[in-house]
């Protein structure tokens, strides 16, 4: 219910609001990373952590001392600009954190969401806010103070009984705000674009403001202890500084210049008087630099720090943190030695060039610059190729048809005539004009628009991230769209956009059937004022009296005049049909992994890449839940819709819409840990584990595992969980610091995990050796001797006998069993599966290595053949990778795989085998709840190679060099997980010629541990 207080002042913008239904249970498919992956707009910080906000709609929790992410939180969300973020705040007491930004509906309310820093829960949601937040600061009382984008207001807020509520509203202004700062008596200095500083007294009483020097103020910065105030402008190089007296009155200093600067970014003051600054210089306009000013002795130091614009400095425990709109974060220390850095593994956007984003003829290979490489990937192999050096690219110019006037411009002209955008202040980035010169492609910070020679718009989609290249293919009918956020996307050159309503139903009783409207009109006007959308149509239709409605059908537009007195019209609206992209491809270009996706959802992707993509579920306006697409794996992997939306011929997307009710119903249960905290600092092995746990659609919690870097430590079934009710659980600590994972299971499966980081101040132990469970498995020669292979039993030996010498060195004991040729049969294999599931206990390690033929049946299921495998009845005879699935879920220690199954063989792919596929296969062992840590010799489709060179696969080649010290990066004689998947996947690529490209993947919650001692 929504309660508006009438006949206030104009200024009064506060709604009270009794009941939100913003977002209530709207699902929306997002990307997701560790780092963002849209520029980074805000930071605060507190003792233990620092936060960013960004335009991804997302929150990400940093440790101020480390940098590690904590977590990363998520407020409810809609289409377009709907829960981007611009601002966020730390209250005094650290317990509380603001954001703000478009949160909330396009010409609607918009609201503030703040946390509890301790659970990381929504704790109250300010509503009713007039514009886009663009700022937040705690007052010393604590008070909110907001200011707004497009807004000359200022709005504070005071806290009761724990409560936020409206306090005062701040109107002096003739601008938007673009700084809040508060001075020597808690003063309120508040910085306006329209050449003034505002002062007012810890009261929120107006003394005065003051002019400045240069037009547009956009940052203020102030130094209590010096008495002085920095002033930098928007789009300016100028800056100047001011005296601060202890009353809050500023009084002009000086001006500093920075040599050679074409505009300052951002500037910030430091612990020890220092000024620094961010600026682009006049020569390149792009290359970032830094400059460190000293009230007295100028600037001492300049440098140049990442490849994007430094918009956030700010300073931590013994750091400076740099921020820039890449995404990165970037630490040096006090003596600007680089400390740590966060890349956001996506495509680099921000030097993209016409010239760097291109496609081959048939626009099945994308080709494209990131930072000071090419890549080239193949949409038809799904696998990264040699760079092509010939690509078709985009062009403003063809066949006498030209767009000028386009780069970050408002404005931009076809043939001299000046398009008009549908958004406020949309600046165009990207251009296309098609082979034949006829139409045109504008990608714009908001969308993609198509368009003919003669400027005649024929269709706009809003894009999900600023689009920064586009390309129409050469057939012209595709527009393939690189964006900010990493992602290529296709959409269709031919589709028609409908202007005006159209009705999805139209009631027999109403006075529109009636007098002639029928389902599936469109209403293009009502009493000549044209409509596009249903929010215009309705405020048109609310009244009594005569209505000239203009109405289309097919091809004709007739005039229909209804007199409305008592009657409904009873009519429905169908949704608006939007150009919604084909397909989107996301790149990690850093570990060569990727995922394609429609937009309902269905997807293909290598191996590690499902992390990549998730659901975003709104419960309510203060609860949100993100799933990565693995939870949903069974229902959403589909390579074969992405393959038939690739096809040449695909000209429309006919996949399965989803619906937001059916999609929750299949969701796994929410998990969440209430104690211990992240960081906990525990002296006692002794823990009892706090949790909640439901499932949304209502069904029962079946099982609860907990797990300690990646160990399961404790197993629960049968469980009679009441919904949010904190349950206890008693667990044993390791003596040091350790990762804490809980996860729960419904009918539908496993949830996401909930994780903390617990850190322990005991008296540290070294933990006793580990015994080694060691089950190697490989096959050369077969029953069936078409599928001969020559090393595959060779491997499995060779890597059991480099094995077993590490018998005291890392592992107290190395137990192990080797089945290869004939001894490899199905019933032996599943004994030793059974013998590796009972002998590891939740202190020791389990491997298993395999290595022969696999092969999917039709269905997609994966199965590893044995020496008496039979292709005629695979079901009998070949094992199912369920087998080792359960197997690797059962054990409670670290559980390790190498997979090198994926050999070629005339007889299999001329038998019963589809292509072939272990993607699936792989991330399904690494999931959480199965815990394995799994290396494969070649990606998801590639065959694996052997030679005769090495009398081994390549992959087991590799390997077995690898533990034998080449692995070592850092030579101290211990090789570790991740270190040997980077000797791995460097060196089969280099003795198979780029052919075979090994993989692995390490599940959630297991941090990297030695795998190998020289």
């Amino acid at each position: 219910m929504l309660q508006i207080i009438k006949f206030l002042p104009l200024y009064i913008f506060f709604i009270i609001i009794t009941n939100i239904t913003f977002g209530q249970k709207d699902v929306f498919l997002r990307l997701n990373n560790e780092m963002h992956l849209e520029e980074i707009s805000d930071v605060c910080q507190s003792s233990k952590y620092y936060f960013t906000t960004s335009q991804d709609k997302t929150i990400k929790v940093w440790d101020i001392t480390t940098g590690d992410l904590i977590k990363t939180l998520r407020v409810p969300i809609g289409e377009g600009l709907i829960g981007k973020l611009f601002a966020c705040a730390v209250s005094n007491d650290e317990s509380i954190l603001a954001v703000g930004g478009y949160t909330g509906e396009h010409k609607k309310n918009k609201s503030i969401y703040l946390f509890n820093i301790q659970t990381w829960e929504i704790k109250q949601v300010i509503a009713g806010l007039p514009n886009v937040v663009s700022d937040l600061a705690f007052h010393p009382n604590n008070d909110l103070i907001v200011s707004f984008y497009s807004n000359a207001q200022v709005g504070i807020f005071g806290l009761k009984s724990g409560i936020y509520y409206k306090k005062k509203v701040l109107n002096q202004f003739e601008d938007e705000i673009r700084s809040i700062n508060f001075g020597p008596k808690n003063q309120v200095l508040i910085t306006s674009l329209d050449g003034n500083i505002y002062i007012f007294d810890q009261e929120y009483n107006f003394k005065t403001k003051f002019k400045t020097k240069h037009e547009a103020p956009k940052s203020l910065v102030l130094n209590k202890e010096k008495n002085l105030a920095t002033i930098i402008f928007l789009n300016s190089p100028e800056i100047t500084q001011y005296h601060l007296s202890h009353g809050g009155e500023l009084k002009f200093k000086k001006d500093i210049t920075i040599k050679n600067a074409h505009r300052i970014n951002t500037l910030f003051s430091t612990s020890n008087d220092n000024l620094m600054f961010s600026y682009s210089d006049s020569l390149s306009k792009l290359k970032q630099n830094i400059a460190v000013f000293h009230p007295t002795k100028g600037f001492t130091k300049r440098l140049s720090i990442g490849n994007g614009n430094i918009n956030l400095i700010r300073e931590s425990k013994g750091h400076y943190l740099f921020f820039s709109t890449i995404p990165k974060i970037v630490a040096y220390d006090k003596t600007f030695n680089a400390v740590y850095q966060k890349n956001s593994h996506h495509l680099d956007y921000f030097h993209s060039k016409m010239e760097d984003f291109g496609i081959n003829e048939k626009a099945n290979i994308i080709t494209i610059k990131n930072k000071d490489e090419k890549l080239s990937f193949d949409i038809n192999t799904r696998s990264f190729i040699a760079p092509e050096n010939h690509y078709y690219i985009a062009k403003e110019g063809r066949n006498n048809t030209t767009v000028s006037n386009w780069n970050y411009s408002m404005y931009p002209m076809i043939n001299n005539d000046t398009v008009q955008f549908i958004n406020n202040y949309e600046f165009c980035q990207a251009v296309d004009v098609s082979q034949d010169g006829n139409f045109v492609a504008l990608g714009t910070h908001r969308g993609i628009y198509y368009l003919t020679k003669e400027n005649k718009r024929l269709w706009h989609v809003d894009s999900p991230s600023p689009v920064v290249n586009i390309i129409i293919t050469p057939d012209q009918k595709k527009i393939v769209a690189f964006t900010q956020d990493g992602s290529i996307r296709w959409y269709n050159t031919n589709f028609k956009e409908i202007k005006g309503v159209q009705l999805k139903t139209v009631k027999p009783t109403g006075l529109a059937y009636r007098n002639g409207i029928r389902q599936g009109d469109i209403i293009l006007s009502v009493n000549n004022y044209p409509v596009q959308d249903k929010k215009g149509l309705s405020p048109l239709i609310q009244r009594k009296g005569s209505y000239k409605f203009s109405i289309k059908r097919g091809d004709e537009v007739k005039e229909i005049i209804i007199d409305k007195n008592t009657s409904k019209f009873g009519f429905e609206y169908a949704p608006k049909k939007k150009n919604d992209y084909l397909l989107s491809l996301f790149i990690d270009p850093t570990n060569l992994k990727w995922i394609f996706y429609t937009k309902d959802g269905f997807y293909d992707t290598s191996i590690g890449a499902e992390k990549y993509l998730g659901w975003h579920v709104n419960i309510s306006p203060r609860i949100t839940y993100f799933y990565d697409v693995s939870r949903l794996r069974d229902t959403y992997y589909h390579p074969d819709t992405i393959n038939t939306l690739m096809a040449p011929s695909a000209l429309q997307l006919n996949s399965r819409s989803i619906n937001n009710e059916e999609l929750i119903q299949k969701l796994p249960p929410v998990v969440k840990i209430k104690y211990p905290s992240m960081g906990e600092v525990v002296s006692s092995t002794n823990l009892q584990l706090q949790y909640t746990a439901r499932s949304l659609n209502g069904s029962e919690i079946e099982e609860i595992k907990v797990m300690i870097n990646g160990k399961t430590v404790e197993q629960s079934r049968g469980l009679q969980l009441k919904e949010d009710e904190v349950h206890l659980m008693n667990i044993t600590l390791p003596k040091e610091d350790c990762f804490l994972l809980v996860i729960a299971k419904n009918e539908n499966g496993w949830s996401e995990p909930s994780s903390v980081m617990v850190k322990w101040s005991g008296k540290k132990e070294t933990a006793p050796k580990p015994n080694l469970y060691l089950l190697s498995i490989g096959v050369s020669d077969y029953m069936n001797g078409g599928l001969d292979l020559k090393y595959g039993a060779k491997d499995a030996n060779d890597f059991k006998s480099i094995i077993q010498a590490q018998q005291g060195g890392l592992y107290e004991n190395v137990y192990h069993k080797l089945l290869t040729d004939s001894e490899a049969t199905k019933g032996n294999i599943l004994d030793a599966l059974e013998w590796i599931q009972n002998e590891t206990t939740s202190k020791d390690v389990a491997m298993i290595f395999m290595a022969g033929h696999g092969m999917n049946d039709r269905n997609g299921a994966f199965y590893y053949l044995p020496h008496d495998s039979d292709l005629n009845s695979i079901r009998r005879t070949c094992l199912s990778f369920i087998e080792f699935k359960y197997t690797i879920s059962t054990i409670p220690g670290k559980a390790i795989l190498f997979i090198d199954t994926c050999h070629s063989g005339n007889v299999i792919n001329g038998a019963r085998s589809t292509d072939f596929n272990l993607t699936k296969t792989i991330n399904e062992l690494s999931d959480a709840e199965n815990g394995a840590v799994v290396f494969t010799s070649s990606t998801g489709t590639q065959l694996s190679v052997e030679s005769d060179q090495w009398k081994n696969g390549a992959f087991t080649e590799a390997l077995i060099e690898g533990l034998r010290g080449k692995a070592d990066q850092d030579q101290k004689g211990v090789i570790y997980v991740k270190a040997l998947d980077w000797y791995l996947s460097r060196r089969v690529k280099e003795l198979t010629s780029g052919k075979q490209s090994p993989t692995s993947i390490i599940p959630y919650g297991v941090t990297d541990f030695p795998i190998f001692v020289e």
